[in-house]
C-alpha cells in the first residue's frame, strides 16, 4: 500500500470537473484493499462523501446505504464512499456499524486525505462544502 502522503500518478486536469462532465480514471487505498475506477467501467456509480467517521448522522446514513445496498446493485450501480478519515479509521468505523447494527458495510469507503484525489477532481469550494454536509455523485463510468 502507499503512504497516504505518496499518491500514485495522476491525470493531468487543467480545470475542475463539473456536473456532467466525464471523471478520469483513479485508485486509492479503500477498505476492500486498491480501489480503482476503472474496475467499473460501464456501471452506475453513486460517489458520496461524509464528513467524518463516527459521526451519528454520517453512521445513520451509512447503515441506511447498507441496507438499500441491494436496491442499487438491482439497478447495476456501484456504491462508493470517500472522507478524508484514515483507512484505519474507516475500518474501525465500520466494525462499530456491524456491532452495533449489525450491518455490513460491504461497499469500499476510499482514504482521501485532504491533499488526495478528489481535490483535484472536483473544485476544492465544492469539495469545502460537502465535506460540511455530505454528497453524493450518480455517474456512468465510460
Amino acid at each position: 500500500m502507499t503512504d497516504q502522503t505518496q499518491l500514485p500518478p495522476f491525470p493531468s486536469i487543467t480545470a475542475p470537473l463539473r456536473l456532467g462532465e466525464a471523471v478520469p480514471g483513479f485508485t486509492a487505498r479503500s477498505t476492500q484493499g486498491q480501489f480503482s475506477l476503472a474496475d467499473l467501467r460501464g456501471r452506475w456509480v453513486m460517489l458520496f462523501s461524509h464528513p467524518a467517521d463516527f459521526t451519528p448522522v454520517c453512521t445513520s446514513e451509512f447503515v441506511a446505504i447498507a441496507r438499500a445496498a441491494d436496491r442499487f446493485a438491482a439497478l447495476d450501480c456501484a456504491l462508493v464512499a470517500l472522507s478524508v478519515d484514515s483507512l484505519f479509521s474507516h475500518l474501525a468505523w465500520i466494525r462499530m456499524i456491524h456491532d452495533r447494527f449489525d450491518v455490513r458495510i460491504e461497499f469500499p469507503i476510499i482514504e482521501d486525505p485532504v491533499d488526495g484525489h478528489c481535490p483535484r477532481l472536483w473544485d476544492a469550494r465544492t469539495r469545502c462544502a460537502r465535506r460540511l454536509r455530505g454528497s453524493g455523485e450518480l455517474f456512468r463510468r465510460s
